[in-house]
Parts: C-alpha cells; structure tokens; sequence
C-alpha cells in the first residue's frame, strides 16, 4: 500500500487555467515519487476587486438571493476549460442550480464542479484520477448551529489503481442526506479532517503564498518566510492577524501529529513552510510577529483593590452578562488591563454605555482607549516572558497603552498560580468567565488573572498544600478540558509540566501600528 499525500489547493491559485496546468504538474510529480494523493479543490476565485464580481462562490450566494449571476460563473469555468482543451458542462450545471432550495445546495456547487473539470483536466494528461462527491466522504452535522464534520469515510479512497482523488472542500452530507457547508474555511478544514483520517504522510496547503512569513508585508514588505513552526505557534500568529491557516483548518492534523506545509504552487522549488507538532525551538527561538491589523480593541484600564476576593468575579459578570467576551486580561502594580474587540459592541451601543457605567461605578475604571492594535511577538523558545516584555516595551519607545502575556506574578510569588492552555482558548466565547465560575464553585478567591494568546493563568493566595491543588486541577481538566495545567508557587512547580509562554502582546494605538511592526521587527529579524 503506497504513502497518501493530501493537498488543499485555493481558489486563487487553482482557478485558472495556469493554475489547473501548476496543479496537475505538482501532482504529477508526487505520484512520480511513489505517492497516491488526495486534491482538495476550492471554487474558482480570482484575486483583486470587487470581491463578489471574481468568486464563484459569491456569485453562488448572490443567485440564492435572487440575482441572475449563473452566466458570470459559466463564464469562469469556460475561461478555465477552453485553454485547455476540456469542456465545462453547462447543461448539467444549470440544472443543478434548478434543483437548488437552500444557500448550501447553492453555495457547494462552486467546490463540487471545480473538482468534476479538474479530475476532467487529469484524465486529458492521462493521469489515473477519481473524481469523489464530497458528500460520499464527509458526514456533517450542527452542534449549537454550527456545522461541524462529524465523521469521514475512508473507503472511497481505498482504489489502489488510482493515482490521485479528486474531491470539492467546503460541503458534505447530514446524517439525513442533506447537504451541508461548512462555515469560512471549510475547503482548508475538509483537507485537514481527510488528511488526519487517511493517515496522510503530509497534508500541503498550496495558496498563491510562498509561505508564512514571519510577519505581514504590508507593513515589512522584505519580511522573511519561517521555514519551520509548531501548531501553536501558527494559531498564535492565525489570532493574531495572520490568517494563511485558521484554528479549526489544522485541529485533526494537530491531534495526529501529522506535518502541515503551507507553499506557493507558482513556486515549486520553494519548500514552503513547515507546520509540526514539535521543533528545534532555538532555531530560532521566536518565529513571527502578528498584528490585528484588521481589527480594532477597546482597551479598559481598572484599579482594583487587592483585598477585594470577589473583583474579578464581578469584573467578569460585567461583560458575560451583556455577551461580550474578552480577549485578553493583565494583571501589573494594582491594574487590571482588558481587551474587547470593536466588533463586540456592533449594535450594542446602549450595552456599552451600561458597562463601561458599570466598570466606573463597581471596578474603578481608570482609562479607556479606542482604536487599539495588538500585536504578539510569538515564539515557542521565549524562555523568559519578562525580560522578554520588558524589552519589546524598550524597543517601541514605552508607546505600548498595555502589554499581555508573561505567566502571572513573575518567577517568585506570594500567589499560587495555576497555568491553563487550551488550543483555540480565545476562540471559545466567554472562557474567561467560565474559568472564574471553576473557581468560584470551589470557594477559591482569585487575587489575580493574566492571559496570553491559548493561556490564562490565575492567582490566589488560598492553596498551599499539594491535596488542595491537585483536587483543584482535577476539578479544572473536567469542566474546561485543557492540553495543559501547570501550578507553581516560589520558584517550584507543584504540578504538571514545566510552562513558559510563547507569545508576549502588546497594544499600541492604531496609528503606530506600522512603526512599532517595523520596530520590532529590526529588533528580532534583522
């Protein structure tokens, strides 16, 4: 049985007929190397403006509306197959979109044609290729509303005289038949999920980028591409502004430690970048440095009152109870530092009054700044998250307006600090809050919080004894289902694996962002 190899190609890079030409010849060159290959296609998209006018996928969402934008799109696979030699199939296209009744059964036709005319386009060159409907493979359902895959089933790949499958991302079947898509990025999450269940040597991410680069261009346009980085460190660039691969596109592939690598179909003899589970973290010690530029933060500046047990407790009621979460929480000298993103409020203006009321009256709010910018500096080799803040903070002449990140309290503390991560923490609304109530139902004060991207850690004077924290941890690993708890007191780890973080963020207003990049950036990179 040969090797599988699994590859996600977007709709930029292959929705074209240059594009078809660069994937087959890719493909073609892994087969010639031993390897059976999965193609995970997305719907044609060309890159530039307006957006709606150069994406099947958009145009399919404007036809469910009611638009009449089914020829724009004939004309898109036309401009694809034409070159070639190959022929799109109007007929069966239209009438597919007669049977159309929801925006899914709209919307998977972009991904499910694509991967018919490109499976066309490999038997042309003679390649041994099977087209697969995506809903023969993937089982999905909707837990809370969203869809999520459920199952994958395997035995479509099983043809052993068949070189590479062809296969649309983006949609797949309910349990009852129906087809379902999956939310943005679900061509990148279909790879994933195909690539964990077949076991695949690799699963290869070709987008019109070269790779990840160590930070965006738009702001270093000769940044550098990262030729090796862990699952953690991506997410942390991902949240951060860097979006080449979201969280949920690389969670099955994370849990079977099965490499990713992101690279440039228009660049074949660049090897991309390298996405593993585990690397030489002093080569380099920091890989990247992301930035929301993309998005704005409303920062609050709270005094608060050492003696008081239930501030945080109250501080997060304030926020949970409007449905508003918070992205990241520090601790420093008697402040409490926290960041709301912008869009939290959208339509919630009267919700923002109230609470920012509520902070003043009830949390001693200080300051509060708008149009905020974060940026991490994001490494898994950072071995001492203070000194590393501290200079980051000497580096951006003190313009940070606050700074998140190193483990609460520092080497040497009063407190006992428990150290939480969970991969995707900060994606999951309200965990904040819900990690106050763990400690709350324990009868456990919280005399401090600090969070970084994926971690929080927690500050109480009460546990001392090894009972109380390993009860404690036990407690937390059931209701929040953690990677990892670490607790340290004095310099001394009293439970689980040693832990330092890897990222330290700042937030600078939005009009240094583009200084205080190219700061940092002169300071580790150059």
């Amino acid at each position: 049985m040969r090797d599988i190899e699994v590859y996600k190609s977007g709709g930029v890079s292959s929705g074209t007929a240059e594009g078809y030409v660069q994937l087959g010849n890719f493909l073609e060159d892994r087969v010639a190397k031993g390897y059976q290959t999965v193609a995970v296609v997305s719907a044609p998209a060309y890159s530039g403006e307006p957006k709606e006018d150069l994406r099947v996928t958009e145009l399919l969402r404007r036809r469910a509306r009611g638009e009449h934008t089914e020829q724009r799109i004939i004309d898109m696979y036309t401009a694809i197959a034409e070159p070639l030699g190959i022929s799109f199939d109007v007929r069966e296209f239209e009438n597919a979109l007669s049977l159309a009744r929801s925006d899914d059964e709209y919307l998977y036709l972009g991904e499910h044609f694509q991967a018919q005319l490109f499976a066309t386009y490999l038997h042309s060159k003679g390649m041994r290729a099977e087209w697969l409907d995506a809903r023969g493979v993937l089982q999905i359902d909707s837990p809370l509303g969203v869809n999520k895959v459920r199952h994958v089933f395997t035995e479509p790949f099983s043809l052993e005289n068949c070189d590479v499958f062809v296969m649309g991302g983006f949609y797949g079947n309910s349990i009852q038949g129906q087809t379902l898509t999956l939310p943005s990025g679900g061509s990148d999450l279909s790879a994933d999920v195909v690539a964990a269940s077949l076991c695949a040597k690799v699963y290869g991410n070709l987008k019109a980028e070269r790779g990840i680069l160590a930070t965006n261009p738009k702001f270093v346009p000769h940044a550098k591409q990262i030729g090796e980085l862990t699952y953690r460190e991506v997410r942390e660039l991902s949240y951060g502004g860097n979006q080449v691969l979201q969280e949920e596109a690389m969670s099955w592939c994370r849990r079977e430690k099965i490499p990713i690598v992101v690279r440039s179909l228009f660049s074949p003899d660049n090897p991309g970048t390298r996405i593993v589970a585990e690397r030489d973290v002093t080569l380099p010690a920091i890989v990247g440095i992301a930035s929301s530029d993309k998005e704005r933060f409303v920062v609050y500046n709270c005094r608060r009152d050492p003696k008081d047990s239930s501030y945080f407790r109250e501080i997060f009621d304030i926020f949970s109870r409007r449905g508003i979460s918070l992205d990241m929480i520090a601790t420093n000298n008697g402040f409490i530092s926290l960041a709301v993103r912008e869009k939290e409020y959208y339509n919630k203006e009267n919700d923002r009054d109230a609470l920012e009321q509520d902070l003043g009256l009830r949390c001693n709010l200080q300051e509060t700044r708008d149009d905020q910018a974060l940026i991490s500096v994001v490494g898994e080799g950072i071995s001492n998250s203070h000194a590393l803040r501290k200079r980051i903070l000497e580096v951006v002449d003190h313009v940070a307006t606050s700074s998140y990140g190193p483990i609460l309290g520092g080497a040497a503390t009063e407190m006992t600090v428990y150290h939480i991560e969970k991969f995707g923490m900060n994606s999951e609304k309200g965990f904040a809050t819900q990690l106050a109530e763990c400690f709350d139902s324990m009868q456990v004060p919280i005399h401090g919080v600090s969070t970084t991207i994926d971690s929080m850690s927690i500050g109480t004077h009460l546990h001392r004894d090894r009972k109380a924290i390993e009860d404690m941890c036990r407690f937390l690993q059931e209701r929040l289902k953690s990677d990892t708890i670490s607790v340290r007191r004095n310099r001394l780890l009293l439970y689980g694996p040693p832990c330092e973080v890897s990222n330290v963020t700042i937030s600078v207003a939005e009009s240094d962002l583009t200084r205080v990049i190219s700061q940092l950036y002169a300071e580790f990179f150059e």
